[in-house]
C-alpha cells in the first residue's frame, strides 16, 4: 500500500495478511487504515493485524502476529 511520510513523500509499504482472496472479496481499491506491528529492521513492512474500511468497520487481517498487551502498533 502506498503511504505519505511526514514529508509527504509516497512510500510502499508492504503488509502481510492473511490469505488474499478473503481480502480481495471485501474492497480492494479502497482507502483504508491498517493497524499492526512495523518490521524491526526498520523496512516500509508491517504485519497487519486489523483493516479499518472508511465506512467504519473493521476487518481482522489474519495475520500470525499475536496481539501483545501494550505492544505499539503502527
Amino acid at each position: 500500500m502506498n503511504v505519505k511520510d511526514a514529508n509527504g513523500k509516497l512510500v510502499n509499504w508492504a503488509i502481510e495478511m492473511g490469505p488474499p482472496n478473503g481480502l480481495i472479496r471485501r474492497g480492494v481499491g479502497l482507502e483504508v487504515t491498517v493497524e499492526g506491528y512495523r518490521a524491526k529492521d526498520g523496512t516500509p513492512t508491517a504485519n497487519g493485524t486489523t483493516i479499518l474500511l472508511p465506512d467504519g468497520r473493521q476487518l481482522f487481517a489474519a495475520s500470525s502476529a499475536p496481539v501483545a498487551q501494550g505492544a505499539e502498533q503502527r
